[in-house]
């Protein structure tokens, strides 16, 4: 695409980009999308001081509007904050994001041990200790095992410093790297060095009742059936342990007070240097930018039609739809929060139809456009949603009832009432599903030693059973292998085939 013409740029008010044209296409984004609620910050900074606004559109539960102190997850838009905290306590202590992890905790360690004796704080922000994503980690019991000896014990799927691979759990060494060197808790640390200081009174690592409800809705093999979703809460602090990579809560207000202050923390010039190329179509709006994307210290990189873009997303159980941008050369920030699974694309779709107003670009059919990636998305999931008919003259061998584990991420029990003769049909699950309600795995059998699976869930907000989170298992090395397919969460580009979750008998 060509760049943008500096002739054309909209040097005018803020409120004049969010119009009423701009709300009601909004509004029918949401309703065709089933979106409750959107809360949009937006500011910029000129010679002359700063402007900001805040648009707020929808519920943020069954009867309560938006408003500006309405908070949602931010997710994984927490890795910027845990980015800037850390690098101030390491500067404090006369270190930086490239010493070695070890020099802090010589008690650090990673399954490989070049990554072991090497592996620096920035390479752990950067997504590029070769650990995949292994969402199966993060349990309510999480804290029976040390973080730390979990660690050691995760394979990875691709080679130390090799490649991007999105990884939570390498996040959470920030955490206590901060408390290593300052003798506070972390959420203290961010909150006396980063939120205090910028009167940044809603946003925290605990949800309140200005939380919105987050919904889920009903994603089927035939695609969204809007209006027939279901609430959650926020409960990724049922973990203990997320709040480097994703367990904060944040409202539009804040969001105008954070986008305004992250140019003048001296931390912030660090953490948004490129230090990888990230995986092609990671963010929602990958596909419209300029070729290459990179990631630094919890920010990605990207340019469209030449104009710099520093962002972070964030997705959470419920609100799979946060996003943080800056654009530099604008002088403009942008955040936008809203509380459905199926807000990916009106974070993206509400940053173009800005950009282009910026810019002063032709408006462009951005709802047809991403409608079309929302598409793309739902197609992997979607296509594993179809019930699976077992093969009626097999049944699940003796062999494969019991505790298995894989050390360091999961147990698993099967016993008789796992197994189904019909994998049921699959709809959307909350992410970590286990946090929502109670869960189960429930096997059919389709070849020998080869089975198809789901997850069963009741959720704790409507008793309903649910099934959802395909995946495929089999028994290897005689049976003394239950190998699980679908649970690493590992790069697009290394195949899920190359990195089963292998779990071994308990006691055996």
């Amino acid at each position: 695409m060509p760049p943008a013409d500096d002739k054309r740029l909209c040097k005018g008010p803020l409120k004049d980009l969010l119009d009423d044209t701009f709300d009601q296409a909004l509004r029918d984004v949401m309703q065709a999308w089933d979106i409750p609620g959107v809360s949009i910050a937006l500011v910029r900074e000129a010679d002359g001081g700063s402007e900001e606004l805040v648009r707020c559109y929808g519920l943020c539960n069954r009867v309560d509007p938006v408003t500006e102190d309405t908070t949602f997850a931010i997710a994984s838009n927490s890795k910027l904050f845990t980015a800037l905290a850390v690098g101030r306590a390491l500067q404090s202590n006369g270190y930086n994001y490239d010493t070695r992890v070890r020099d802090i905790l010589p008690e650090f360690g990673l399954q490989d041990e070049l990554a072991s004796r090497e592996c620096t704080v920035a390479d752990t922000l950067s997504h590029r200790t070769g650990l995949p994503g292994y969402h199966a980690i993060w349990t309510e019991d999480f804290n029976e095992m040390p973080f730390l000896e979990r660690l050691k014990l995760l394979p990875p799927t691709l080679s130390f410093r090799s490649k991007f691979q999105y990884c939570n759990p390498a996040y959470e060494v920030a955490p206590m790297i901060v408390e290593r060197l300052t003798s506070m808790p972390f959420t203290e640390y961010v909150s006396r060095e980063l939120l205090e200081p910028f009167g940044m009174g809603d946003t925290s690592h605990k949800s309140s009742n200005a939380t919105a409800l987050g919904y889920v809705p009903k994603l089927t093999p035939d695609g969204v059936r809007v209006g027939e979703g279901w609430d959650v809460r926020v409960a990724l602090d049922r973990t203990g342990t997320m709040s480097g990579c994703a367990g904060m809560i944040s409202s539009a207000r804040d969001m105008v007070k954070w986008l305004k202050a992250l140019p003048s923390i001296p931390e912030y010039n660090l953490t948004i240097v490129p230090r990888v190329v990230s995986s092609p179509n990671f963010l929602p709006s990958s596909s419209f930018y300029d070729p290459r994307s990179t990631y630094g210290l919890g920010v990605h990189q990207s340019t469209y039609r030449g104009t710099p873009i520093y962002e972070h997303t964030g997705e959470a159980a419920g609100f799979r739809g946060s996003a943080v941008r800056r654009f530099p050369t604008l002088g403009v920030g942008l955040a936008v929060m809203c509380n459905s699974n199926e807000g990916v694309e009106v974070t993206g779709w509400v940053e173009m139809v800005l950009l282009d107003k910026l810019l002063g670009l032709e408006p462009s059919d951005w709802k047809r456009k991403f409608d079309e990636t929302r598409g793309q998305r739902h197609a992997p999931r979607i296509k594993d949603y179809p019930s699976i008919p077992g093969n009626p003259d097999l049944t699940p061998p003796s062999s494969i009832f019991g505790t298995w584990a894989s050390p360091g991420l999961l147990t698993v029990t099967l016993g008789p009432s796992n197994f189904l003769p019909t994998r049921p049909e699959c709809v959307q699950l909350p992410w970590l599903p286990w946090l929502y309600g109670s869960t189960r795995p429930v096997l059919t059998c389709i070849e020998q030693g080869k089975l198809a699976g789901c997850q069963e869930w009741v959720s704790s907000q409507d008793g309903v059973v649910r099934y959802g989170d395909p995946f495929k298992a089999e028994l290897a090395k005689g049976g003394l292998e239950l190998r699980i397919y679908g649970w690493s969460v590992q790069s697009p580009e290394v195949p899920e085939r190359d990195c089963p979750i292998i779990l071994r008998k308990v006691g055996e």
